[in-house]
């Protein structure tokens, strides 16, 4: 990142992935001010910048190393770096979030706006989320306010808050385009493609099996298909 950041280069593409494996940066450079942070700020502002894919570690071996991220993913910093990316046009966060909600106690929703600048995304056209802990209200206010622009979405490996699950989620999202006309208003060829990735039922590695859903998702929330799940 120090060599992105101070060496010319014509980078517009920075993909970071973790291939669903429990790794990633360590979430904690966005916790006080550090050069890992100046260089990864200074790397999203260039001019033609248009795609990010992050994997963010969260927490480490210890269920007390999770509460030293609370902080980094609530405190505002990795949604202003994130923002300077002004004509980003694909944006795929992973995280490992999801591998410490075994542990017994209650942690913290994060908001997803207080994470994603989506707002100041105009040519956005590509969204995917994976391995956080969300609530199904906060999911869905957070797509209405997906740009016009956006062409396909992918939530993968995600948990939901107390008894919510993919099958509520999907008709609420079903209802909100029914309702809002958010993109129920497109033609079929530019509506969002939506895409839902789960555990593969059948393993029992949790990070590396998993089955994406697309045909039977547009079906239910475009149409008259019946819920996948």
């Amino acid at each position: 990142m120090r060599v992105l950041a101070n060496e010319p280069n014509s980078v517009s593409v920075l993909v970071m992935t973790a291939t669903f494996m429990p790794t990633g940066i360590n979430c904690t450079i966005f916790d006080e001010p550090c050069e890992e942070y100046d260089h990864f700020v200074t790397v999203l502002k260039k001019p033609g910048f248009r795609r990010l894919d992050i994997a963010l570690l969260v927490g480490g071996e210890r269920e007390e190393d999770l509460e030293a991220c609370w902080r980094p993913l609530l405190n505002g910093r990795l949604r202003r770096a994130l923002g300077e990316a002004k004509g980003l046009e694909e944006f795929r966060l992973h995280t490992t979030y999801d591998r410490f909600l075994h542990y017994n106690g209650e942690y913290p929703l994060i908001p997803l706006q207080s994470i994603v600048p989506v707002e100041q995304w105009s040519k956005l056209r590509h969204f995917e989320l994976s391995g956080l802990l969300i609530s199904q209200d906060d999911c869905v206010s957070f797509l209405k306010t997906l740009p016009r622009s956006v062409r396909s979405i992918e939530l993968s490996m995600l948990h939901f808050f107390h008894l919510e699950d993919w099958y509520s989620m999907l008709a609420e999202i079903r209802r909100m385009v029914s309702e809002s006309e958010l993109w129920g208003d497109r033609d079929a060829g530019s509506r969002p493609k939506i895409t839902i990735g789960v555990p593969n039922p059948i393993m029992n590695t949790f990070h590396q099996s998993g089955i994406w859903i697309q045909k039977e998702v547009e079906d239910f929330v475009y149409g008259e298909g019946i819920n996948p799940f």
